[in-house]
Parts: C-alpha cells; structure tokens; sequence
C-alpha cells in the first residue's frame, strides 16, 4: 500500500516539475539532498553501533585481500582501524565483520 502511495505522489511531483522555476527547483533540490543525507546517516550510524572500540574486525580491501584490525575511532561515515603493522584504514562499517 504504502508502495503504491509514494508511487502516485513520485508521478504528481513529475508532472508539477515543468511549472517550478529555477529557484523553486533549487530550494527542492536542497530538501532531496538533506533528505539523503539524513538518510545515509541514519543508515552508517545503525552500522557503527554493531561495533564497539578496541574490537577486532576485517575487511576485503579492493584487491580482495583480507583485512583485520582493531577498532580505534568512529567518524562520521568510517570506522577508524589499526593493523598489527600499524596501517590505520578507514573503512565504511558495512564492509566490516567482526573477527573470529
């Protein structure tokens, strides 16, 4: 249900798009943009909370070799890790699991 409401409100704000003028368009814009950062937040800080510091974890870098480390920092959008050879990564907490 819920579906199909945003689906008739996405195809009413299609057809009202041609009659904003730039400055309506850009003040819409804005509000989308805030929108998906909020969102993405939310979205990163649920990640991060599965997590705590001084936790062991890993990574598939983008060469596909397994990564680990310990947790040392939360930032905004990464979790801050140090290596046993004390290479610091930031790393998006989706892409990390916790070490067994």
């Amino acid at each position: 249900m819920k579906f199909m409401n945003n689906e008739i409100a996405l195809q009413k704000i299609e057809s009202e798009l041609p009659a904003l003028s730039v400055e309506e368009l850009i003040f819409l814009n804005r509000i989308v943009v805030e929108r998906i950062k909020y969102l993405q937040k939310t979205r990163f800080l649920g990640a991060m909370t599965k997590f705590k510091i001084g936790e062991m974890v890993c990574f598939y870098s983008h060469d596909g070799n397994l990564i680990s480390g310990k947790i040392i920092k939360f930032n905004i959008k990464t979790i801050t890790l140090i290596t046993d050879d004390n290479q610091q990564w930031n790393v998006s907490p989706q892409f990390l699991m916790r070490k067994i």
